[in-house]
């Protein structure tokens, strides 16, 4: 997939729909002109900037961030997601940093939505160490296969919260997804993006 980080003119949207990549955004007027000019949602990751001075929203309280957030997730054809949106996911083996259902939650919040077992349906395996049975069903299947390491990776670059949505499933309307600012390290948050959508 194609994320696109910098500036896309809003006249190109229906490209970006077209042929589906992935718009940053920074700016909830930018937002606004993408909408207005797509004719089908633009698939899109939201950039927050959490006290860093990146690029991305910046506010000085939580309300202020819900509220611009909301009304980007809200428009017409603006479909926000996080970096697991469409990933149906099964964990197999032990994780060394974190316990199993730690990494479901953060992968549920990214988008992503967890297994029990290897399927036809799933598309991504975490193996930790001493994986078995379903490592090896994932490799038969030729199922994309990720360690810890590349999942804390995925965790740091795209901090996100984000609903959860099968994989050839298409999302209502009103579901609505955060992206946080892509990070060269881990961005310390000053509020829970749980808290700030009141998401439990």
């Amino acid at each position: 997939e194609i994320l696109i980080l910098g500036y896309t003119p809003p006249e190109f949207a229906e490209y970006l729909s077209r042929y589906n990549i992935i718009q940053a955004i920074t700016e909830t007027n930018y937002a606004q002109l993408l909408s207005q000019n797509a004719k089908s949602p633009v698939r899109c990751h939201i950039k927050l900037d959490t006290g860093m001075t990146r690029i991305g929203l910046r506010y000085e309280n939580v309300n202020e961030y819900k509220a611009e957030i909301e009304k980007i997730c809200g428009l017409e054809n603006i479909k926000a997601e996080g970096i697991f949106t469409g990933e149906s996911v099964v964990l197999t083996g032990t994780l060394t940093n974190y316990k199993r259902s730690e990494a479901q939650k953060l992968i549920e919040e990214r988008g992503g939505v967890c297994q029990s077992a290897v399927t036809a349906k799933t598309t991504l395996v975490l193996a930790g160490e001493e994986a078995g049975s379903k490592l090896e069903k994932a490799q038969k299947l030729g199922i994309k296969i990720i360690d810890e390491a590349t999942f804390q990776q995925m965790l740091e670059s795209t901090p996100t919260f984000a609903p959860k949505i099968e994989p050839n499933e298409q999302p209502k309307e009103e579901q609505s997804t955060v992206t946080q600012a892509t990070q060269e390290a881990p961005t310390q948050c000053a509020f829970d993006l749980d808290s700030l959508l009141g998401k439990k």
